[in-house]
């Protein structure tokens, strides 16, 4: 889990695309993870991650649904809320703007929920990524101000990739 947590930590707070997904690889790589459901299950949703960064949207599928295929089940909102993360993401990539519209609106529901909660920067982030893609960036301007603002709980940098979506 080390590794995971360091390919975060490269993309969030250095932005740095290649030490993520060396780390990732370092992760799968470990002795027993492909037998253990929650790494594979973080592993996916990080190379899901980035791929949607590098606009790789085949990719994206494909780890998004390995993601879900070996998701712990009774996991933590949180995770729940990851998950809809990247589906929200993914379909801003494919730009079904359609499909953007419907994610939107249950991405910030649980982000409602959960914007008291550590851990909630990516989930923010695509929605501010999906409410640009459909036009409406006051609203995504305003949620980001109101997250950093208030809510957030982290005392780490706010990411680029957060504050990107609103500059």
């Amino acid at each position: 889990v080390a590794a995971w947590y360091l390919s975060l930590m490269a993309m969030d707070a250095k932005s740095d695309i290649s030490l993520a997904a060396k780390w990732i690889s370092r992760c799968e790589g470990l002795p027993g993870a492909s037998d253990e459901e929650l790494i594979r299950h973080l592993c996916a949703h990080q190379r899901a991650r980035l791929a949607i960064v590098e606009g790789d949207l085949a990719q994206a599928i494909e780890h998004n649904r390995a993601s879900k295929l070996c998701f712990v089940k009774g996991s933590h909102p949180k995770r729940h809320a990851y998950a809809v993360a990247l589906d929200l993401g993914i379909a801003t990539l494919s730009g079904d703007v359609g499909r953007v519209e419907v994610l939107v609106l249950n991405a910030i529901s649980r982000f409602e929920k959960l914007q008291n909660t550590l851990g909630q920067d990516y989930l923010a982030s695509q929605i501010a990524r999906a409410l640009n893609s459909v036009g409406r960036h006051g609203e995504a301007v305003a949620l980001v101000a109101a997250y950093i603002g208030v809510f957030r709980r982290e005392r780490s940098v706010v990411p680029m990739y957060l504050s990107a979506e609103v500059s």
